[in-house]
């Protein structure tokens, strides 16, 4: 019985780290000045969603998707940057 505890203890904690992390990821994509780029992280690393769904949703190409991602990482690494120094 103290196993399933211990497990069920692990397990809370680990939901917890998860969901604090996808609270400072969707923080930080919130910091992305292009609302197209914001769409495009969120639904991917928020959401889970993958490429073909998302330039379906979105209506661009898969090429077209690929570009709005490289842009908003950019920003990420901006963003970051900025953090870094600020440490």
């Amino acid at each position: 019985m103290a196993k399933i505890i211990n497990l069920e203890n692990e397990i809370n904690q680990e939901i917890d780290r998860f969901i604090k992390l996808k609270q400072e990821i969707m923080e930080t994509i919130c910091q992305v000045e292009d609302v197209n780029c914001q769409l495009v992280l969120e639904k991917r690393y928020i959401n889970g969603r993958s490429w073909e769904d998302i330039s379906l949703e979105l209506g661009y190409s898969r090429s077209g998707i690929f570009r709005i991602h490289s842009e908003g990482l950019k920003e990420i690494n901006k963003i970051l940057k900025k953090w870094t120094k600020m440490d």
